[in-house]
């Protein structure tokens, strides 16, 4: 393994996440907000407790009287989606789950075998770089997988070539920026959105300047001085502090990150996962080139998911 890919799977070999966790696309409060934005009002009732409700419309919407034999887990993790659809789809004679992490796959593999679901086996494996089998899968699942693999255009031929005729291709994506890393204007709605939130709802409380209205007019001054062109009639003071303004806030940031609640995550995310969301803003384009029929059903939350916190 490369030192990246090795980080990567160091990574996702860790502790399984939970489904039920606190997070916008996981908590309940915010479930039926989803499914009425992706489905529509009258899947509300019938999935809203559901924890499984995106992998559950997809089968009784696009599965339902169709053999689904084999399947292709993409980044399959722990498992958890394998053995889901195993268990709602009753022709599955073979299920392959591919994953970089080894670790994750270890307790994948014993809880198929404790669950008697001897069908379904596991790879580790880069799917970046893999040999994709010709007309081999009914269906291929790339849940939170595509987000995390930095060659789309030969997943996604290789899914192409591996699935049969009439085929599908399930994926539940994150597509927002690469790297989660918002431009300007998308980090002021970010943060201007967490303090529309009264205060008791919400873990941010903000720096104390943003309290007085005096020191926050100031430094929106010198913000406005550094964010725009100087000027040739300026007097030479003012071009200095122009310059200084300008060098401190493109220190760390190529754009100015007008926020107290949240930055870009690029710098940890390289850190940490060099692979998270390495291409998410190209994956509906390339989807759509390459899949002609794809239908794309938005969850929303693009924003909204790092303007809300655990609080609320």
């Amino acid at each position: 393994m490369t030192n990246e890919l090795s980080k990567v799977s160091k990574y996702w070999s860790r502790s399984e996440p939970v489904i039920d966790a606190w997070g916008f696309y996981t908590s309940p409060l915010m479930r039926p907000y989803i499914i009425e934005t992706a489905y529509g009002k009258d899947l509300v009732g019938e999935y809203q407790y559901n924890s499984w409700f995106a992998e559950d419309i997809f089968i009784s919407k696009y599965l339902r009287g169709k053999k689904i034999k084999s399947i292709l887990s993409l980044c399959c993790g722990f498992g958890s989606v394998e053995r889901r659809l195993v268990s709602q789809l009753d022709d599955v004679h073979q299920c392959l789950g591919v994953d970089v992490a080894e670790g994750a796959l270890e307790i994948a593999r014993k809880k198929a075998a404790n669950e008697g679901m001897h069908c379904i086996s596991y790879k580790c494996a880069d799917l970046n770089n893999y040999p994709w089998e010709r007309e081999k899968y009914d269906l291929v699942v790339a849940n939170g997988a595509l987000h995390h693999l930095s060659n789309l255009e030969g997943v996604f031929e290789g899914i192409r070539h591996t699935l049969k005729p009439e085929g599908i291709l399930y994926a539940c994506e994150y597509v927002g920026p690469s790297y989660q890393d918002h431009s300007a204007r998308q980090l002021q709605i970010i943060n201007a959105a967490a303090f529309l939130v009264p205060s008791e709802l919400r873990a941010r409380k903000g720096q104390l300047f943003f309290k007085n209205k005096r020191i926050f007019r100031f430094i929106s001054k010198l913000y406005a001085i550094a964010s725009r062109n100087a000027k040739s009639e300026w007097p030479s003071w003012k071009k200095l502090i122009h310059l200084t303004l300008k060098g401190l806030l493109n220190r760390k940031h190529k754009d100015f990150d007008f926020g107290i609640v949240h930055i870009s995550p690029k710098d940890n995310l390289l850190r940490i996962d060099p692979s998270e969301c390495v291409r998410s803003s190209e994956i509906i384009p390339l989807v759509k080139d390459i899949f002609s029929d794809a239908e794309v059903r938005p969850f929303g939350g693009g924003l909204l998911m790092h303007a809300l916190d655990n609080n609320f």
